[in-house]
């Protein structure tokens, strides 16, 4: 009995983890908790690397290469933002920072692709859930910065 309760628990623990998101909160939520330059930083670098996955992902299906190409932008624009806040904020050149988050923008892109492909198995779509609310979210801020 005591067997087979260990083994009921350690497969309700497993199947918890083979299901958490590497990101433990959507962008929204995690904006309204930390604020500063700092998180800023991290937001729109999320951002970029959240465009860079989407762009991958759409830009082989016919009709989409105009949709990728938007992404690639809002990517851009986000991750520029971005290098200005850390180069200003940690006082470095510009492109140190950039070298910097662009290391940390690859570790993003990855984690987007783990959760998509999660998604994916669950409900058959990589861009739904939180994903599809940060796209939102970071729509709105990569709109901000391009029209400053």
């Amino acid at each position: 009995m005591k067997k087979l309760l260990g083994i009921l628990i350690l497969s309700l623990l497993l199947k918890g983890n083979a299901n958490a998101f590497n990101f433990k909160e959507d962008i929204e939520t995690y904006s309204l908790k930390n604020e500063g330059v700092v998180s800023s930083i991290y937001i729109l670098n999320r951002c970029s690397g959240l465009f860079t996955f989407v762009a991958a992902l759409v830009i082989n299906e016919p009709g989409n290469k105009d949709l990728a190409e938007k992404y690639i932008d809002y990517s851009v624009t986000t991750i520029h933002a971005a290098t200005i806040f850390h180069s200003n904020h940690h006082s470095v050149d510009y492109e140190k920072a950039r070298e910097i988050l662009m290391k940390r923008r690859a570790e993003l892109i990855n984690h987007y692709k783990d959760d998509a492909e999660k998604l994916f198995l669950r409900n058959g779509s990589y861009i739904s859930d939180y994903i599809l609310e940060d796209v939102k979210q970071c729509i709105a801020a990569s709109e901000f910065f391009k029209n400053r």
